[in-house]
């Protein structure tokens, strides 16, 4: 650990020659870098994310429907009538509707 004094800084050990400005240039200009790195990533993956593919969203797959299908008379006559019937919780389970 460097010891800094109002007079004077001394290293951490003998053979350490970096001045204490070198060290805070060198901590500030990473965290720049990080910095700048980090909102940098973030702006191109939002512009790739607005203008990217989105062909996806229009047509069906195993686990998405995005195109509503044509109604059918003849399945729809034949498919029993089903109510779901789910609770409503309130404050507490006993007064569940």
């Amino acid at each position: 650990m460097a010891i800094m004094s109002a007079s004077r800084w001394s290293p951490p050990c003998p053979s350490y020659s970096a001045s204490p400005s070198l060290v805070k240039v060198l901590t500030a200009r990473r965290t720049l870098l990080t910095d700048v790195q980090f909102f940098s990533t973030s702006i191109i993956t939002n512009i790739s994310m607005v203008i990217g593919p989105v062909a996806q969203f229009h047509e069906n797959s195993k686990y998405y429907s995005a195109v509503k299908p044509k109604p059918n008379k003849a399945i729809d006559a034949h498919l029993p009538h089903v109510t779901i019937q789910m609770p409503v919780y309130k404050e507490s389970l006993t007064e569940t509707m």
